[in-house]
């Protein structure tokens, strides 16, 4: 698929993260979990979505370096969830107030806070949403949450 930015179309979330996994391929240690989503599709601009999961992960692999990461898609009848699992060290309470303010940031010297941001927003911009767990790995889950279009 190849629509403009802002162009929605209906994404095969699959195959979206299968894109993500490849795109961050060098730095390794992604995999992907498909529960009841086998060609569940969803209504988004394909590449804003690619790059939302894309910023998810990057986050999830830079915060845990050695560990593995998981990137779940769960289908349900009326919604899709993409989990971004980690196995970092969590979150804080204040990071857990403050994760998707724009321009806040753990990592001054090499981001920007901006990923999350952008995450949330093409979620929404979706009509979903996005929402932050500690996993009981000791990580975070990130749970993009999106309405599965009609088969």
């Amino acid at each position: 698929m190849t629509a403009g930015a802002g162009t929605a179309d209906s994404v095969t979330v699959v195959e979206a993260a299968a894109f993500v996994v490849e795109a961050v391929a060098d730095l390794g240690r992604v995999t992907v979990i498909a529960d009841r989503a086998d060609g569940a599709q969803v209504r988004a601009a394909t590449r804003l979505l690619r790059q939302a999961l894309r910023r998810l992960v990057t986050n999830a692999l830079l915060v845990a370096p050695d560990a593995p990461v998981v990137l779940r898609v769960v289908g349900e009848p009326r919604r899709v969830h993409l989990e971004v699992e980690d196995r970092g060290p969590g979150l804080s309470d204040e990071l857990m107030r403050r994760i998707g303010e724009p321009f806040y940031t753990t990592r001054p010297a090499t981001g920007m806070g901006l990923g999350v941001y952008f995450a949330r927003s093409i979620a929404e911009h979706a009509g979903g949403t996005l929402a932050f767990t500690r996993a009981g790995s000791g990580g975070t889950v990130a749970t993009m949450t999106l309405p599965r279009e009609p088969t």
